[in-house]
């Protein structure tokens, strides 16, 4: 909760001023987020905001249970998940996910170059654009983000998706999906993090049903080889917490796309056997244990076809495939 914008918060503890006044000198003092307003502690934030002692106290205090996470039962919990839940029409997939991509929470999609899963995020940028005009009011907003880091996204094949999978929806309706999905294109990983930090000022404003990062691993690989893997995994780090909270506290679902990297099985000496290598999802352990459910995509033999399959905390210990 500490990355959260102090935009949205109502600063207004008694005897301290009013909310307006608070937020004009927080920004005067290029304080943001909760989490640099915790970081000074009330001493310093009496100088640094011109406050008595008990207003720092109550500044903290109110700031603090605005973003303390609300109680909610397993019944609310689950309904708010079946709710946001986007189904991604596989029925196997969807019967395996208990009812699709789930909300709050991240979901990766894995798989080698060119077996389709930017296809895969695109076509859940369409799903999710249509679940939420027919669920939304007339004057309501909504939308989708999607991230591009490997510029293989193609607004062209969005409008031919929302054509093959909608064909009864009219054109003019199709093209005003198209015109819902915020695109954004980034080159580095500070432009990522930069973004990712604004993200749930577009959210709030935007009504997003669903965001997509394509890839999750591109810039990292990229900018950082095996001489900074620890600065490396603490931006991996940063970027799955950012994408975790929107999740969470938007109840929405996340998709990232992750690339692939041979993983070399090693054999003890003198035993006769030879080291083996397959393909793994990139990025390593701690980045799988930061996303909530993995689908992978792999190609069949013949080069035909593609199934996906698919592993997740509600599902463990065996994975469904299904054609796509």
């Amino acid at each position: 909760m500490g990355s959260r914008r102090l935009a949205r918060i109502a600063l207004d503890p008694a005897d301290a001023g009013s909310s307006e006044d608070l937020a004009r000198r927080c920004r005067e003092r290029d304080l943001h987020t909760c989490k640099q307003l915790f970081a000074l502690g009330p001493f310093a934030l009496r100088y640094e905001l011109d406050l008595l002692p008990r207003e720092a106290e109550g500044l903290l205090d109110a700031v603090s249970l605005d973003v303390a996470p609300r109680p909610s039962t397993a019944l609310e919990l689950k309904r708010r998940v079946e709710i946001n839940t986007l189904p991604t029409g596989m029925e196997l997939i969807d019967r395996k996910l208990l009812g699709g991509i789930p909300a709050r929470s991240v979901t990766e999609v894995v798989g080698a170059p060119g077996v389709g899963k930017t296809q895969l995020s695109m076509m859940l940028s369409v799903l999710a654009l249509r679940q939420a005009a027919s669920r939304a009011a007339p004057e309501e907003r909504y939308g989708v983000v999607y991230l591009d880091t490997e510029a293989g996204f193609r607004s062209e094949r969005v409008l031919q998706m929302a054509e093959t999978l909608f064909p009864a929806v009219l054109a003019s309706a199709r093209h005003q999906l198209a015109s819902r999905l915020h695109y954004v294109h980034l080159s580095s990983t500070r432009s990522l993090m930069s973004t990712l930090e604004q993200l749930e000022s577009l959210v709030i404003e935007q009504g997003i049903r669903l965001v997509v990062l394509d890839s999750a691993a591109a810039l990292v690989r990229k900018e950082y080889g095996r001489e900074a893997l620890a600065e490396r995994q603490r931006l991996l780090g940063q970027q799955a917490a950012v994408l975790k909270q929107l999740a969470e506290n938007f109840a929405i679902p996340v998709v990232v796309t992750n690339q692939m990297t041979t993983h070399r099985t090693d054999v003890a000496p003198n035993t006769g056997e030879e080291p083996s290598e397959q393909l793994a999802a990139a990025l390593g352990n701690t980045w799988a244990h930061s996303v909530n459910t993995r689908l992978e995509l792999r190609r069949d033999a013949d080069g035909t076809s593609l199934r996906c399959s698919c592993a997740s905390p509600a599902s463990r210990p065996q994975a469904d495939t299904g054609a796509l």
